[in-house]
């Protein structure tokens, strides 16, 4: 799932490091799944520094990896505490931008899709990937 991080506010942003994503059910329900830096699937590469202008673009790929038992919950939306910015400072993605994969699976800990992989804000989509 990529995420556009757009800046719509009255001033330039800076955003460095990765961001807190958290899954949520049509409840409300936070999925617990814990959050890795890196995978097959998005760069292994560090954090650096992105100057978000007024208007400009910075983006954050997420990625889990399949549920071969099954779900136990669905992500329909999701929130992003963003990395250096001020203390609760978060976005919420719509629940149309959530793709039906991202889940609790049944299996628990052990189970591989219940990680997601997570980059750091980039510059451009394609730091994002390997």
């Amino acid at each position: 799932m990529l995420i556009t991080l757009t800046n719509k506010g009255p001033v330039p942003c800076v955003l460095d490091g990765y961001p807190q994503v958290r899954f949520l059910t049509s409840t409300g329900v936070v999925l617990n799944l814990p959050q890795v830096r890196h995978s097959q699937y998005v760069t292994a590469s560090g954090p650096l520094t992105v100057t978000l202008g007024i208007g400009t673009t910075a983006y954050v790929l997420v990625a889990a990896y399949r549920c071969d038992l099954g779900y136990l919950h669905q992500a329909v939306g999701a929130r992003l505490s963003l990395p250096g910015t001020a203390a609760g400072t978060a976005v919420t993605v719509r629940t149309s931008s959530i793709p039906l994969l991202i889940a609790l699976c049944k299996g628990g800990a052990s189970s591989p899709g219940n990680v997601i992989a997570v980059t750091p804000v980039e510059s451009t989509i394609a730091a994002t990937v390997p």
